[in-house]
C-alpha cells in the first residue's frame, strides 16, 4: 500500500512538472515570436556581446 501511494504521488508530481515546464516554454516561445525577448550570451559579455539564436529551453525542459 505504501509503495502504491508513493508511485501515485510521483506520477502526479511528474504530470505537474511537465505541465509547468510546457507553460514556461510556451511563454518563452510566445515572447520570442513577439520580439519581446532577446537572449544574450553571458560568456565574456564585456568583450564579446552576442545574441544566441538557439532555443535554450530545448534541453532544460524536455528531460
Amino acid at each position: 500500500d505504501w509503495l502504491i501511494e508513493q508511485i501515485k504521488e510521483w506520477l502526479t508530481l511528474e504530470k505537474r512538472k511537465r505541465a509547468f515546464n510546457t507553460y514556461v516554454k510556451n511563454l518563452y516561445l510566445q515572447g520570442q515570436a513577439n520580439n519581446e525577448i532577446k537572449i544574450h550570451s553571458v560568456n565574456n559579455v564585456e568583450s564579446n556581446p552576442s545574441v544566441i539564436d538557439t532555443d535554450t529551453l530545448n534541453n532544460a525542459y524536455n528531460e
